[in-house]
């Protein structure tokens, strides 16, 4: 090659030898022959051509190789655009027909090619570094070409997968940083307090304004500070504690009405918060833990309004209690006197009414015992009225005996219900079961009153309510109570009417609340239980307490 980057004429024929390979014409036989043997070894592509057609006069096994080609036939003789067709339009034919013509060698790097030689002669690309070096004649004439050629395609490949690897991996950093600054951007605009701590000792890495607000800091105050650090005042409150052990176990915290001292009052003072929060890890692309979310919303005004609401409503609750007391130990009273004025008005019917009954019905039978002082017109109205005083005089026996029967205040409340039962059989025509103790105790007065008008009120209920034809009344003592059931077999009561009374203790009329509240007056239970089966009700009272 001369000093211009030409190469002078080669002693390099293009008669051909029996096995394809150039033979020289002119020059050293040995030189031409160590110049095939010599470019015959080299790796790279190389191939001679002469004449402006670009005839081919010698190609090399890796020219062969890398074009596809079977043998060196397919291009000795032939020109570059007869031995590759596929390369119409690409720019290589240009080339080699301006180096012909100028005399100016060509250098192409990573030139695209694209060559018949995938499978069944399917189009493959490849690229190429390529040098097109002019071979003058003695006279100073262009008169071949040397084409050397080195395919890069693996290392272009290889490149391009790193470069499309790079553009992926920025384009996925670009999104992770996008979604990132969108993320901290809706943390910031949160309501609730957000922020996010970083490694093992807890150190701000982004707190937004509300959790500012909350701590009375500012974010320049906490970001790369540790939490105690910013926050010395929640040393011993517990937090850094949960803090390490969320990040040491992976395991989310949540706090509720959890409460909390931070200086944030005026002049830095100490201030008694409420907060509702969670703690949560944050791990890696490979799932190791490297820090905590904090979200925390602060709670002290609904705390302080609710805690200010169950002190009301403690208070109310309390003077409703004493309310209900005074009303129940009102209604005791109420009961006491109507009793009181029952038997009462009993007495005086049994005395003064009674013995004025009495006193006519013996007028009437003296005079009815003396027959010839009467005419026969008036002795059958005589006859009359003795009938309606002695009526008269069972009636009020019977209402005063109602109205508080003598037998209870004089041997007890077992002979007392054993004569109301009788009489209310024979008069309402319902069968009642009576089942009492061989000996029952004799009780206070207050407890033998009541429990007899509740059996009382509750036989008058199946009488005019329940169309049952049965009732039973049970009496038994269980230790230290005394225990009633009234039960029938009636139609019950209406499911609606029952829930109500359950709810609130009110039912239609005042038979059932009355007995409950006499029941609750002596510190006693009373329980209604009815279906379509029937009703019962059962009631238990305390004897020590109401003796």
């Amino acid at each position: 090659m001369d000093h211009a980057g030409a190469i002078p004429s080669l002693p390099i024929a293009v008669d051909i030898e029996e096995d394809g390979r150039p033979q020289d014409s002119s020059g050293p036989t040995w030189l031409s022959r160590r110049l095939r043997d010599l470019l015959m070894a080299v790796p790279s592509a190389i191939g001679i051509t002469v004449g402006p057609e670009h005839r081919w006069v010698y190609v090399n096994d890796a020219r062969i190789r890398m074009a596809g080609r079977g043998t060196a036939q397919d291009f000795i003789g032939k020109t570059a655009r007869q031995s590759y067709p596929e390369l119409e339009g690409q720019p290589f034919f240009a080339a080699l027909d301006q180096v012909y013509s100028t005399g100016v060698p060509f250098i192409g790097k990573e030139v695209k090619a694209t060559f018949n030689r995938g499978p069944n002669g399917s189009p493959q690309d490849a690229y190429l570094n390529c040098v097109y070096q002019p071979i003058f004649a003695p006279t100073g004439e262009v008169e071949g070409l040397l084409i050397h050629t080195v395919e890069v395609s693996e290392q272009v490949f290889a490149r391009q997968a790193v470069e499309k690897a790079n553009q992926r991996e920025q384009r996925q950093r670009a999104a992770a940083e996008f979604e990132r600054n969108q993320l901290r951007e809706l943390f910031e605009q949160a309501p609730a307090g957000i922020c996010i701590l970083a490694g093992t000792d807890h150190r701000w890495s982004f707190a937004n304004s509300a959790l500012c607000h909350i701590l009375g800091r500012t974010s320049s105050q906490l970001v790369g500070k540790t939490v105690i650090e910013a926050l010395p005042e929640l040393a011993n409150q517990g937090f850094s504690a949960l803090l390490d052990q969320v990040y040491s176990t992976g395991i989310p915290f949540v706090g509720q009405n959890v409460k909390a001292f931070f200086n944030r009052g005026p002049e830095g003072q100490r201030e008694e918060v409420y907060l509702d929060f969670i703690y949560q890890p944050v791990r890696n692309i490979d799932g190791q833990i490297e820090g905590i979310m904090a979200l925390a919303v602060e709670v002290t005004e609904q705390i302080r309004a609710r805690t200010e609401l169950e002190s009301r409503v403690e208070e109310r609750t309390s003077e409703l209690k004493l309310a209900h007391e005074s009303l129940r130990l009102l209604s005791g009273c109420l009961m006491r006197a109507q009793d009181d004025e029952r038997r009462r008005v009993a007495r005086e019917l049994h005395d003064s009414v009674g013995q004025y009954l009495a006193a006519i019905q013996m007028n009437l039978d003296g005079l009815n015992a003396e027959p010839s002082e009467l005419t026969e017109p008036l002795r059958p109205r005589l006859e009359d009225s003795i009938d309606l005083v002695r009526r008269c005089t069972a009636e009020i026996r019977t209402l005063s005996y109602l109205l508080h029967p003598p037998l209870l205040d004089e041997v007890g409340l077992a002979s007392a219900l054993s004569w109301y039962a009788q009489g209310f059989s024979e008069r309402s025509g319902i069968t009642v079961d009576l089942d009492l103790p061989e000996k029952l105790p004799r009780f206070s007065s207050e407890i033998e009153t009541a429990l007899f008008r509740i059996i009382q009120q509750s036989l008058a209920n199946v009488h005019k309510h329940s169309e049952s034809k049965r009732a039973r009344v049970r009496v038994q003592t269980a230790g230290t109570n005394i225990i009633v059931e009234i039960s029938d077999q009636g139609r019950g009561i209406r499911p609606e009417i029952l829930s109500r009374f359950r709810q609130v203790g009110q039912a239609p009329g005042v038979g059932i609340s009355g007995m409950r509240e006499r029941i609750l007056g002596l510190y006693g239970t009373f329980n209604l239980t009815s279906d379509s089966s029937g009703t019962t009700i059962a009631v238990s009272v305390p004897i020590a307490h109401a003796a």
